[in-house]
């Protein structure tokens, strides 16, 4: 699943540039919310193709031998988990570009009434 979700990520990635290009000139305010989604977007692409490489070498050296080691394990799960919450942080920045209505919006524990 992780190295499908790596390569699906190349695309998505790729489509990044040219969708900032859409937008002749886009006032301050956007270019400062695409520059932040774009830096977080590079950082998240990365961590992601780290992920599937590793996923992939898994793969193809356990496959052999059925044991994976515990620590490697461990590993693969804390750093699909960082890069689950660096794909979420992107992905609200980019929300921020084109919805600019919950800039305002503060994080409450679930079940909390929100108030803008």
């Amino acid at each position: 699943m992780f190295v499908a979700l790596a390569l699906l990520s190349v695309a998505v990635y790729l489509t990044g540039s040219p969708a900032n290009h859409q937008d002749a000139r886009p006032a301050r305010d956007f270019r400062d919310k695409i520059h932040n989604h774009s830096q977080a977007a590079e950082f998240a692409f990365w961590s992601m193709e780290t992920l599937g490489a590793l996923s992939l070498f898994a793969l193809l050296k356990f496959k052999a031998r059925p044991p994976i080691p515990d620590r490697f394990l461990i590993g693969v799960l804390v750093l699909s988990m960082v890069v689950f919450a660096l794909m979420l942080w992107t992905a609200a920045l980019g929300w921020k570009i084109r919805h600019p209505e919950i800039e305002g919006w503060n994080l409450v524990p679930f079940g909390a009434s929100l108030r803008v």
